[in-house]
């Protein structure tokens, strides 16, 4: 795969926090509105791995006479370092949610909710540096923003111990569209030559979500 796919988020398990507040208009049927937000640490082991290893090095030609042609060399950078970096995410979203009693357990239900709306996606910067005892490469990535459709589906357990407070759990599927990062600097090649540049282009990422949530809700 490829830093730039659409499909290479790059992202690890991290934290989320979520506030909604459901509805029932009938006895097992209602609506819900949601706030979530997320902060997934980047894998940058595998980041350094796409970019620096291995690098291809070539040469300048310089004014020596005869001219000696350029020669490519293969250097694998074992010494690589990224700074900690993060995605940030955050959705506002509406839908259609349902409770599902369980035979002879009145104070356990199955949850269940399709929502949609728009999330906030954060695309993290990267700052990266490679080396061996004779040769350095640097990588930069600028930190970039972007808003589009997400939808999510989601299923849990709703277990009322109180009249007023129960216990949640909760698994959901996030999905959105090509979200576009504009002006978005990074080197116009994953390989380092001598001669380096940059060049600023728009991406484009989607953003897919599998969460786990356990959280008290107060049912009034």
């Amino acid at each position: 795969r490829s830093l730039y796919e659409g499909s290479s988020g790059y992202a690890k398990g991290g934290q989320q926090i979520t506030l909604s507040w459901s509805k029932l208009t009938s006895k097992r049927v209602g609506f819900t509105i949601g706030l979530n937000g997320n902060r997934n640490p980047l894998d940058t082991r595998q980041i350094g791995y796409e970019v620096f290893s291995p690098l291809t090095l070539k040469p300048v030609v310089g004014a020596e006479i005869p001219v000696v042609p350029p020669m490519s060399t293969e250097t694998n950078y074992n010494n690589i370092n990224f700074e900690k970096s993060f995605w940030l995410t955050a959705s506002l979203q509406a839908g259609g949610y349902c409770e599902l009693p369980f035979n002879k357990l009145k104070t356990l239900k199955l949850t269940g909710r399709l929502t949609a709306g728009a999330l906030y996606a954060k695309l993290p910067e990267l700052k990266g540096t490679a080396f061996t005892d004779s040769t350095i490469a640097t990588f930069f990535q600028n930190k970039c923003s972007a808003v589009g459709f997400a939808y999510t589906i989601g299923a849990g357990l709703k277990h009322s111990f109180e009249e007023k407070i129960c216990l949640l759990f909760n698994i959901n599927y996030a999905a959105t569209v090509d979200l576009k990062f504009k002006n978005v600097i990074h080197p116009g090649t994953i390989n380092a030559s001598a001669i380096m540049f940059q060049k600023t282009m728009d991406l484009k990422q989607s953003v897919n979500l599998l969460s786990f949530s356990f959280g008290v809700g107060l049912q009034l």
